[in-house]
């Protein structure tokens, strides 16, 4: 089973689109105008970063697959090789409900209140995994159902909700 999920929520892409928009205008009035050259290099590097950011976010992607294995996990570009948990390193996992700003201050790579490291992109819900070195991984899912059926089928560990 894959799962693969990007930001598509609208209020980034409206915040991102009119940075981008708003850096044009300005850099199109400056070039009209006749600005000095140090005004031009100071937006061209602005200009540069917010679209480096929003290359960022349109390539950004987390994705997660289930199989007989283990459970493998990327968060592009951020992480550039998947990361495999074989199943005899799993001790536990379950499907949780979490809040992204209250639990983990965003979404991203985060750390949580009591240390988890989470992989979120978007919802509510995320796969627990508590490994048998201790280490608590949280990965963000939107298909609750599919996950818990793998899990059962691969896994037949503890579940919660």
């Amino acid at each position: 089973m894959k799962e693969s999920q990007g930001f598509t929520q609208g209020w980034i892409w409206t915040g991102l689109t009119s940075c981008v928009a708003l850096m044009g205008f300005v850099f199109y009035t400056a070039v009209n105008k006749n600005e000095d050259m140090l005004w031009m290099v100071y937006l061209a590097v602005i200009g540069l970063l917010i679209l480096l950011v929003f290359l960022v976010f349109l390539t950004a992607n987390l994705s997660l697959q289930i199989d007989e294995k283990g459970i493998v996990f990327q968060f592009f570009p951020f992480q550039l090789r998947p990361k495999q948990i074989d199943w005899d390193k799993i001790k536990m996992a379950s499907i949780i409900s979490f809040d992204p700003i209250y639990n983990f201050k965003g979404w991203g790579i985060r750390k949580g209140r009591n240390k988890e490291k989470a992989y979120i992109v978007k919802g509510n819900l995320g796969l627990k995994l508590d490994l048998k070195n201790n280490e608590c991984i949280i990965i963000g899912i939107q298909d609750k159902e599919k996950i818990k059926s793998c899990l059962d089928s691969y896994c037949r560990k503890e579940f919660s909700q």
